[in-house]
């Protein structure tokens, strides 16, 4: 059974203070969700250790369809820079990891 399906048009979602503790678990099913539009996710463990716009790009870059997190809307350059911040953040970890680059 898909449970995806269920939730297809689900437009807003609560996560605060949830025990979210990776980022695929944050997000890998919400990416699937087209209708979803406003998420409120924040005191949770995946972001216990970082600050709160930290946490808030990576949401943003990770999560395409969302047009507003934690009650504030996310403009098209806000979006575009956390996309790229992710980008670069990923291409770090990766080089770190010793993973060839694709330049």
């Amino acid at each position: 059974r898909n449970t995806v399906l269920e939730f297809y048009t689900l437009q807003s979602l609560q996560l605060s203070g949830t025990s979210i503790e990776t980022w695929n678990a944050a997000t890998e099913g919400l990416a699937q969700l087209p209708s979803l539009k406003s998420l409120s996710f924040r005191n949770c463990p995946v972001t216990s250790q970082m600050g709160a716009s930290e946490a808030r790009a990576i949401m943003i870059a990770r999560l395409p369809q969302i047009e507003h997190l934690n009650a504030s809307p996310i403009t098209a350059n806000e979006r575009t820079e956390a996309e790229r911040r992710y980008i670069r953040n990923v291409a770090r970890e990766l080089g770190r990891l010793g993973v060839a680059s694709f330049a």
